[in-house]
């Protein structure tokens, strides 16, 4: 067994937590880049040391105070860029309140963060939408569609079960809900799963336009999927996992990776930057992040 190091001590990851010690590469590109032969760790890690990792290891820092978290779509939307928007089919700029696609990025540059949220959720929402029409005609083989299938369902299953309509735990501890939702899906078939979307996506995608609904990894992939942007999500991600996934280099350094991320063709295509979130608390608020500047 190997050790990672741990600020000036060698630590055995699967026996606690501690400062991870890391290697500071480009934030243009580091966040994006993993080797498929750097060796995945577990660790139980608090957010405040995901947060320094994560500046030590990319130069990402958390945009906002831990008193001012946001939903998902205002830590979104300062990361969509004009050319982004230029890249929406028309009929969904139209349908979004952006008008059509010649003046729509310059509508958008115009708007303030609160207003290009409010497209965001209507953008996803609508995405999925259409994710669920395809599905309710056959299975859908694009890329990624069965990653957006389970994730769908397990947004569904959660929301459902809030409304008294499943059961499941008898506790709201996002650790032992997201292990509830996880387990439902590697017991179900996915044509099952298609037959359960497709049968009650109308009680639920309504819900989902709602100003309180806390968007998740669902809507990561509807907004990846609209805009070509890939989508990478830090944190403890409770919802989605048990534990930090850290990497480690040949040196024995730590890095912290994405609890979730989006792959879409059309990303792959554009070859843009990640839009980069944190989540607080496993379940909480999300901030952008951002590089940090100098001296930072």
């Amino acid at each position: 067994a190997w050790v990672v190091t741990l600020g000036s001590r060698p630590f055995a990851p699967q026996h606690g937590r501690g400062r991870l010690a890391t290697t500071r590469i480009s934030c243009s590109d580091g966040a994006t880049r993993s080797s498929a032969h750097s060796p995945v760790v577990r660790m139980n890690m608090t957010d405040l040391e995901i947060l320094e990792n994560l500046h030590e290891s990319y130069n990402l820092q958390r945009i906002g105070s831990l008193l001012e978290g946001e939903d998902l779509y205002r830590a979104v939307a300062p990361q969509i860029a004009p050319l982004d928007v230029a890249a929406l089919p028309e009929v969904l700029t139209e349908l979004v309140g952006l008008g059509g696609c010649a003046g729509a990025p310059g509508r958008w540059a115009e708007l303030g963060v609160d207003e290009q949220a409010k497209i965001l959720r209507r953008i996803a929402t609508r995405a999925n939408e259409d994710f669920v029409k395809q599905l309710s005609i056959s299975r859908v083989t694009r890329p990624g569609a069965d990653v957006h299938l389970k994730e769908l369902f397990k947004s569904m299953a959660i929301e459902f079960l809030s409304q008294g309509r499943l059961t499941g735990p008898d506790t709201w501890e996002s650790q032992a809900l997201g292990m509830w939702a996880r387990e439902l899906c590697a017991n179900m078939q996915q044509e099952e799963m298609r037959r359960f979307v497709v049968l009650h996506a109308r009680d639920y995608l309504p819900v989902t336009r709602s100003p309180g609904h806390m968007a998740g990894n669902a809507e990561m992939i509807a907004l990846a999927c609209a805009f070509g942007r890939p989508m990478y999500a830090y944190g403890k991600g409770s919802l989605s996992k048990d534990a930090v996934e850290v990497e480690i280099n040949n040196r024995g350094f730590a890095s912290v990776r994405p609890y979730f991320q989006t792959h879409t063709a059309a990303a792959a295509a554009r070859d843009v930057p990640p839009v980069r979130v944190f989540q607080l608390d496993g379940d909480g608020p999300f901030y952008m992040l951002g590089c940090a500047g100098p001296g930072q």
